[in-house]
């Protein structure tokens, strides 16, 4: 697993093996990616990082469309630098009609729309009243993501909360 983020804690809770990215590329069968968008992971998977894999090895793709340079993956799928690529997102998105990536037996496309599934519709509706009645109860909220208003709230209020 390669999180250059992750705290200590996390790693230890859930018993995984941190790894540069480099080894991870190498040794891995199936690469899943799962990171934001932002400046520093924009294109993180390039031509380099693709050679880099096992020609064997699968390349998934469910986070967003420009991390992955699609003028590379293409040059790893048509010279054999990875076996196949499955991406549900793309850069452009939607994928052009007329992208190369298209006519490759190798890449799987398919509709960025887990989040339409009956079970996330229901937990989109239900989850924010969850975390609401938590709050009011005294208790942090379960999807908290600047952990440091716990500190500012501190501060301010001269208590924490559950």
């Amino acid at each position: 697993m390669y999180d250059p983020y992750l705290s200590p804690d996390i790693i230890k809770k859930f018993d995984v093996e941190p790894v540069e990215m480099d080894q991870l590329l190498a040794e891995s069968d199936i690469v899943s990616i799962h990171t934001p968008l932002t400046p520093e992971t924009k294109h993180i998977i390039g031509l380099k990082q693709l050679k880099k894999m096992k020609p064997t090895a699968c390349l998934i793709n469910t986070s967003r469309g420009s991390v992955i340079d699609p003028k590379a993956l293409y040059t790893a799928l048509t010279k054999g630098y990875i076996a196949v690529a499955a991406c549900d997102v793309t850069e452009p998105e939607p994928i052009p009609a007329d992208s190369p990536l298209l006519k490759l037996e190798n890449f799987i496309v398919t509709a960025h729309s887990a989040g339409l599934s009956p079970q996330s519709l229901a937990e989109m509706q239900q989850r924010p009243g969850d975390e609401i009645i938590r709050v009011v109860q005294g208790k942090w909220p379960f999807g908290l993501v600047n952990p440091e208003v716990k500190q500012r709230y501190v501060k301010k209020w001269g208590k924490a909360l559950n």
